[in-house]
């Protein structure tokens, strides 16, 4: 391969600045043309580009091509994730299960391979760790955290060898926390759960890649602000996503059943569904539904 396409993968990236990393893994800043943006094909962390090399020894190397990519989460946006942690307070601050779904089903949509961690077990009531039960009884991978939880990291870091992998989850959840225990140093800064508000400060301010055990891990700002239809999910994708709701998907009266007001619905019938994930299930529906609405009719 030739030196002007040496392939690099871009670790952190912030106020249109780029920075990657070589086979080397030394960080370096990269430019990146203003023709990118004009493609509507702007780079984000994770991404593999090739890059040529300049003549400006502060910025010594130029963006020349992103390549194709396997999977986007957006929001803060990151590319070719191999794993996703999705990381859940049980409380204080109390858990998002609205974010935690929406999370969930972007997942499934990017076919993301991910896992669970409910964090502060050690204050949790049994009421807080039904939550976490409800969630592994539904079929996903859950582990629970406390601090100084050895075996639970020893899982995590040979999970994670070798593989791109992104931890995600609302702000206040511990993310810093467990990223700084993976990487046995004080990587990121943490910070206290704001008392006024009952939720966490935002301390992760940009994505950013920490080379890990060969791969790479991702801490990232939060995903406050997550719209489905924007992220390119369908109805159908909706209720794939949903595994209790997909499993009896074929037994109601009408194969076109959207779980919401039609008679003689399995879904609804059925009580081993949970409530609250039924209820987020039909409100995300909803949402997709007004938002292909709009983008069929943007003025009316």
């Amino acid at each position: 391969m030739a030196e002007e396409d040496k392939v690099y993968r871009i670790v952190r990236g912030v106020g249109g600045n780029y920075w990657v990393h070589g086979e080397d893994l030394e960080e370096i800043q990269v430019q990146a043309p203003g023709i990118f943006r004009k493609d509507n094909n702007k780079p984000y962390v994770g991404d593999l580009v090739t890059c040529e090399e300049t003549s400006d020894d502060l910025i010594p190397l130029r963006m020349t091509k992103i390549l194709p990519r396997k999977n986007l989460l957006p929001r803060p946006p990151i590319v070719n994730i191999d794993r996703l942690w999705l990381v859940i307070p049980l409380l204080d601050p109390d858990p998002d299960l609205w974010v935690l779904d929406k999370m969930l089903v972007l997942a499934h949509y990017s076919a993301i391979p991910l896992r669970l961690i409910f964090t502060k077990e050690d204050l949790a009531s049994d009421e807080h760790l039904d939550l976490a039960e409800l969630y592994k009884r539904i079929g996903y991978d859950v582990s629970l955290s406390r601090p100084g939880k050895e075996d639970l990291l020893k899982l995590l870091r040979q999970e994670l060898s070798g593989h791109l992998s992104c931890l995600a989850g609302p702000s206040g959840a511990g993310k810093s926390t467990l990223l700084n225990s993976l990487m046995g140093q004080e990587i990121m800064e943490t910070q206290e759960i704001s008392d006024k508000l009952g939720r966490g400060k935002h301390t992760t301010r940009h994505v950013e890649l920490f080379p890990f055990e060969g791969g790479y891990l991702a801490d990232t700002p939060g995903f406050s602000s997550l719209d489905l239809g924007q992220a390119g999910v369908e109805e159908e994708d909706l209720v794939r996503a949903y595994p209790e709701i997909w499993a009896r998907q074929n037994d109601c009266r009408f194969l076109s059943c959207k779980h919401l007001t039609e008679p003689s619905c399995a879904v609804k019938a059925d009580p081993t569904i949970d409530s609250g994930r039924l209820a987020r299930y039909q409100e995300f529906r909803r949402q997709l539904e007004n938002y292909r609405s709009y983008a069929k009719n943007p003025r009316r």
